[in-house]
C-alpha cells in the first residue's frame, strides 16, 4: 500500500495484510491539529476508514497480543475467521458509521450508525439502523457455551433475524425492533431509561407477538401459540414502589388443544395498590374480571370480583 506521514496527517492507501490465516485490506486517513493533540484532545482527531472485505482470525493474532488468549469471552471466537467489511468517516466526537458487516460461522451483524462521544463511555451515544442481525444457536454456542449456563440456552430460538432501529445508551434507549424466530415473532418498541435500576427505571414499551410457541418456550404441552399486543408505561420494577400501567390485547392463546381468542386486559399498579380488569369474549371463556387489593412482599388483600358466564378449559 501507500504510506504517507506528516506532523498533522497520517495515511495508508490500500494496504493488504496477509499471513497463514488472516487477510485484511484496508485505507485508512488520520489528521489532526498536532500531535500534542492526539493525546490532550483525541476526540477531535479526523478519519476516514475503508475496510474491504477483509478475514480475522483471533487465534494468529494473539502470537502478537497475548492477552486475546486470557480473555474467556473471546475463546469461542479465536479459531473460525471473522469475516468485516466496514467504511468510517468523521471524528471520534461524532463518527459516522455509513456501513458495518460482520460475520463468524452463519452469524451476521449489519448496520449504519452514527456514534457520539465515542472517547467517552459515559456520553456515548448511538443512532444505528440494524439491517440484520442473524443468530444461530448452534453457533452462538461455539462462540458463547461456557459464558450461559445450560439452563439459558433452552430458552433461545434455533434460529433468529432481528432488524430495526436503537437510538441512545444503556441510559436512555430508544428501541424499535423486530424478531423474526423459529419460536415466533416479536416487536419491540418505544423507551427505557435507567434499565438496570429497580427504582428509578423509566418505560414506554410497546410488544406484540405472533405465534410465540410458550409450549416450546415453558416446555409445557397443554399451551399453544400466542399472538398478542401489550402496552407498558411506568417507572420502577419493586412492586412496593413501582407506577405501571398495562394494557393488552390476546388474539389468539393455545390451551389444551384450543385457542382462546378475545382478551381484553387492563391494569395498573400504584406503590403496591393493583386494580386490573378482563375481559374475555371467547364461547369458550365467556367472562369478566375485575381485581384489586395491595402487593408488597406478600398478597394481603387481593379482592376479585368475577362475571363467568362460561369457562370451559378443555374445549
Amino acid at each position: 500500500g501507500d504510506l504517507f506521514y506528516a506532523d498533522t496527517a497520517l495515511r495508508a492507501n490500500n494496504v493488504r495484510l496477509v499471513t497463514a490465516k488472516n487477510d485484511i485490506a484496508f485505507s485508512l486517513g488520520v489528521s489532526y491539529p498536532s500531535l500534542d493533540a492526539l493525546t490532550t484532545t483525541p476526540s477531535k482527531t479526523k478519519l476516514i476508514l475503508d475496510v474491504k472485505p477483509s478475514a480475522i482470525v483471533l487465534d494468529e493474532i494473539a502470537y502478537f497480543v497475548p492477552e486475546l488468549r486470557k480473555n474467556k469471552e473471546l475463546q469461542g471466537l479465536m479459531n473460525d475467521p471473522i469475516k468485516v467489511n466496514a467504511k468510517a468517516k468523521g471524528t471520534l466526537d461524532d463518527l459516522q458509521l455509513s456501513s458495518l458487516q460482520l460475520q463468524h460461522l452463519r452469524n451476521k451483524l449489519s448496520l449504519s450508525a452514527r456514534l457520539l462521544h465515542v472517547m467517552k463511555p459515559e456520553a456515548l451515544m448511538v443512532q444505528a439502523q440494524l439491517g440484520e442481525l442473524s443468530l444461530h444457536k448452534n453457533d452462538l454456542r461455539k462462540e458463547l457455551g461456557k459464558l450461559i449456563p445450560d439452563s439459558i440456552w433452552a430458552y433461545v430460538p434455533d434460529d433468529a433475524v432481528i432488524r430495526g432501529r436503537i437510538n441512545g445508551n444503556a441510559e436512555d434507549l430508544t428501541m424499535d425492533l423486530n424478531a423474526r424466530t423459529s419460536l415466533g415473532n416479536l416487536t419491540v418498541a418505544g423507551n427505557l431509561q435507567h434499565a438496570s435500576d429497580a427504582y428509578r427505571s423509566v418505560y414506554d414499551l410497546r410488544l406484540t407477538t405472533q405465534d410465540l410457541a410458550l409450549q416450546k418456550i415453558l416446555k409445557d404441552t397443554t399451551l399453544g401459540p400466542v399472538t398478542a399486543q401489550l402496552t407498558l408505561k411506568g417507572a420502577g420494577y419493586d412492586l412496593e414502589t413501582m407506577r405501571a400501567s398495562v394494557k393488552g390485547n390476546i388474539s389468539q392463546a393455545g390451551y389444551n388443544g384450543y385457542t382462546y381468542g378475545g382478551v381484553v386486559l387492563d391494569g395498573n399498579i400504584n406503590r403496591g395498590r393493583v386494580d386490573a380488569s378482563l375481559q374475555s369474549a371467547d364461547p369458550h371463556m365467556d367472562l369478566d374480571l375485575n381485581i384489586s387489593g395491595q402487593m408488597g412482599k406478600r398478597i394481603s388483600d387481593l379482592m376479585v370480583d368475577a362475571d363467568v358466564r362460561s369457562v370451559d378449559l378443555h374445549a
